[in-house]
């Protein structure tokens, strides 16, 4: 070992692990769910206070306001426990050797490399997703996207041969779009669900499919460049997200914070 110190490395790079071991199973999927989500939920979090604290003005300062200590508190999570920006390179992992499968032509085993497939197999046709009309198409919007990113990182690092660190920033991304579009799944699927329409009065579920809107097109509104750049929406919907669905959401919204 001692004799190949200082040696210049070999310019072509050889494969990695999620190259060499491709496919998907039940516990990578859980384990790449439980970086994203964790990532992705405590930052909002950090964020969240912050933009809370911003809108008390001097007030946000004072102890009285609790927010700072709380800040103080809860920003560590950001760190702890798997550093945020360390854990997205776990979920780009994941969702290469995914694609890679996909790719293989091996059936689909989970709802990843479902929206993988389904996205291959239209990529060449295009999406049309209505988002502002329609709940189901919010959330296959948000499925376009992260497939998009994935296969266009898979082709950073397959095709062009380019360095796992110098894809650090695009696997942000992709973590960050996949985490996204399970929560906006999830919080759908939620609603759709029997069980919700007998725990909760329709005042409630009303209030509840508003705040899953405003979510979802806020969340679009904010990465609006991913989701134009997949096709998986046009500038004049993410236009009339801001100016008129978002916006309207907030009013009938607000009387019930």
């Amino acid at each position: 070992m001692s004799q190949d110190a200082g040696k210049v490395g070999d310019a072509n790079r050889g494969a990695g692990p999620e190259e060499i071991h491709s496919g998907s199973d039940l516990l990578a999927d859980l384990h790449a769910t439980s970086c994203g989500l964790k990532s992705l939920a405590s930052s909002t979090a950090v964020d969240g206070l912050e933009v809370c604290r911003r809108a008390c003005g001097g007030h946000g300062y004072s102890s009285f306001s609790g927010i700072g200590p709380w800040y103080a508190d809860y920003l560590p999570t950001a760190t702890w426990e798997g550093d945020n920006y360390m854990l997205t390179q776990q979920v780009a992992r994941y969702l290469l050797k995914s694609a890679r499968s996909v790719l293989k032509g091996e059936k689909p085993t989970n709802d990843t490399t479902q929206i993988l497939a389904n996205f291959l197999s239209k990529a060449d046709i295009g999406a049309a997703f209505d988002v502002l009309g329609k709940d189901e198409d919010i959330v296959a919007a948000f499925a376009w996207r992260s497939s998009f990113l994935t296969f266009e990182a898979l082709k950073h690092r397959d095709e062009q041969k380019m360095a796992w660190n110098d894809l650090l920033v695009d696997f942000y991304r992709l973590s960050r779009a996949h985490s996204q579009y399970m929560v906006v799944r999830n919080f759908y699927a939620a609603l759709s669900a029997p069980s919700t329409e007998s725990e909760l009065d329709q005042e409630t579920r009303t209030l509840m499919h508003k705040l899953f809107r405003l979510y979802a097109l806020h969340t679009l509104e904010q990465e609006a460049s991913e989701f134009y750049t997949s096709a998986a929406v046009t500038v004049r919907q993410i236009q009339l997200s801001r100016t008129n669905a978002v916006m309207k959401l907030l009013e009938e919204i607000r009387p019930h914070a």
